[in-house]
């Protein structure tokens, strides 16, 4: 299949005047791209590829077995930013989206209760590593977050786990986790 055109450079993306088209324009032609391919994912691989070579600083946001998602680099952000999705759903054609323009306005960090200090997004993890043997007993594992809010797994076979979403205060080592039995932090 033919290359992607120079007309989908970073370059011509940051100095058009009518993004939102360009951006449709390239959409199509990755969705002509992976309909024709007879394997999809090769396809999507080279269609990364292609693009990079056209000055797209891509990196991997998101994948799983029916989409890939790509963006700019959130770390470093420049001005404005290009997001690509391609879908290849199981029971439906394959398909692409690409959006260019700004970044989100980032909404203010919360601030840690007892310090007042900014906090960052983290998660709580808790594993009960299983011994994988038939004759392995499941044991019951008990995590109490805050007073009332309580979850429960049990491992033995299989190893089983719990993830929880929360903030964690650099200033006072505070980890808060969402109280779900009132509003508030714990």
């Amino acid at each position: 299949m033919p290359e992607l055109g120079e007309q989908y450079s970073r370059r011509n993306f940051e100095n058009s005047t009518d993004a939102i088209s360009l951006a449709d324009g390239l959409a199509a032609v990755l969705t002509f791209r992976l309909r024709r391919a007879d394997d999809v994912r090769a396809e999507a691989r080279i269609l990364v590829s292609e693009l990079k070579a056209l000055g797209h600083e891509l990196f991997s946001w998101d994948e799983s077995p029916d989409r890939e998602t790509w963006g700019d680099d959130y770390i470093r952000p420049k001005g404005r930013r290009i997001i690509v999705e391609l879908r290849f759903p199981a029971d439906d054609a394959p398909s692409a989206s690409v959006d260019f323009g700004p970044w989100p306005t980032p909404t203010p960090a919360i601030l840690c209760p007892r310090c007042q200090t900014p906090m960052t997004a983290t998660s709580l993890r808790v594993a009960g590593v299983g011994h994988g043997h038939a004759a392995s007993r499941e044991v019951n594992v008990e995590v109490f977050l805050g007073e009332q809010d309580r979850r429960t797994f049990s491992a033995g076979q299989a190893s089983r786990g719990l993830q929880v979403p929360g903030l964690w205060c650099s200033s006072c080592a505070g980890l808060w986790l969402p109280d779900t039995t009132r509003v508030g932090w714990t």
